[in-house]
């Protein structure tokens, strides 16, 4: 079963959302090859990571993203994937 949300929570992450571009791995293959510039960060867990990723992506796990994001890319504007 899903946990369920606090409000605060929810409304937070609903304020955020028309914010967020949703893109695919075609997506991110164009944006590279077409030479545009943001950092990649995989949320899977480290042990995913260390087996496979792909090139240039910086590791950032799922469970303290919220945590970590500002200190491992304190520019707000810099463009994420």
């Amino acid at each position: 079963m899903a946990k369920n949300h606090g409000e605060r929570f929810v409304k937070i992450v609903d304020s955020v959302r028309p914010h967020i571009r949703e893109c695919t791995i075609a997506d991110v293959v164009a944006r590279r090859t077409q030479g545009d510039r943001f950092l990649l960060v995989d949320v899977r867990e480290e042990s995913e990571f260390n087996a496979a990723r792909i090139p240039g992506a910086m590791h950032i796990g799922k469970g303290v993203l919220e945590r970590d994001i500002e200190e491992k890319i304190p520019d707000t504007s810099a463009a994420i994937v």
